[in-house]
């Protein structure tokens, strides 16, 4: 189940360049090139056909919009990138359990608000987030219901809405450390 990359259809020209990552890991890129380095719209897929990552590029980095992909091929993150990192509003799907993270990337990690589905869709937390972790003010859900409301920091949770706010925070929903 689930979105997978697929053989290529359409859009960009063949490969153009081998990637080299490592030792018996290289990848083929199909799109413009300018000076040697990847520009524009293009695709990056596995020997075997399957695609790596599809978006945009900027000197040879990921940045805009892009859809990156596991190496079994299902579907691991599509959004914005800045500086190959994830950056702005994306939805990431995760490796093991499939679980669904809807929200605002800085760096590579969860910033801001967004929230947290398990497979089933059902929310398991919608908040505040910092450096990939709860951060701030959210709600934890339990088998889809709310299970606790309150501020959050470095995943730990530290209160109800009336806990006591971190010295020269505001109070209230959106708040951040």
């Amino acid at each position: 189940g689930g979105v997978r990359g697929g053989p290529r259809r359409g859009g960009p020209p063949a490969p153009s360049l081998r990637i080299v990552v490592g030792a018996g890991e290289s990848y083929l890129y199909a799109g413009r090139l300018t000076d040697g380095l990847r520009q524009g719209r293009g695709r990056t897929e596995t020997p075997a056909g399957l695609t790596a990552y599809e978006g945009a590029y900027r000197d040879d980095l990921r940045e805009g919009f892009g859809v990156y992909y596991y190496k079994s091929g299902r579907l691991a993150y599509a959004g914005g990138w800045k500086r190959n990192l994830r950056e702005g509003l994306g939805v990431a799907f995760g490796a093991k359990d499939g679980a669904v993270f809807v929200g605002n990337w800085k760096a590579n990690a969860a910033a801001g608000e967004g929230t947290q589905f398990d497979l089933s869709g059902r929310p398991v937390y919608s908040g505040g987030w910092k450096d990939g972790r709860r951060s701030g003010y959210g709600v934890e859900f339990r088998g889809g219901r709310v299970w606790r409301a309150g501020f959050w920091r470095a995943g730990e949770y530290l209160g109800p809405e009336d806990a006591p706010a971190a010295p020269g925070a505001e109070k209230g929903p959106g708040r951040q450390e």
